[in-house]
């Protein structure tokens, strides 16, 4: 429904952040439609397969062995980019994607 809702009314330069599926993924854009980046969980102990159903599609790549980090997302106006990185918990960079609207 929200993808059909942006394509309708012709709206541009849509990232989907979210979180929840227990593992870190990041998309630019290839499978899902719009750049798309999933926030790891920042505090667990889990190790191994870290998304609890299948991990899904993600052509930059999705986390796997240590399940916690972070997301950065930077802004920079000139020229108008968004980079979406995913972290591991010691900060080390995992995967990393730049966009422009």
């Amino acid at each position: 429904a929200l993808r059909s809702f942006i394509g309708e009314n012709n709206i541009s330069g849509v990232v989907i952040v979210s979180g929840d599926l227990h593992q870190g993924s990041l998309d630019s854009g290839t499978a899902s439609g719009f750049p798309e980046i999933v926030v790891p969980q920042p505090n667990t102990r889990r190790t191994g397969n870290c998304a609890t159903a299948t991990p899904g599609v993600w052509d930059v790549g999705f986390m796997t062995g240590v399940c916690n980090g972070y997301a950065v997302l930077e802004f920079d106006t000139g020229p108008h980019e968004l980079t979406l990185t995913l972290k591991n918990q010691e900060g080390t960079t995992l995967f990393s994607h730049t966009t422009t609207p």
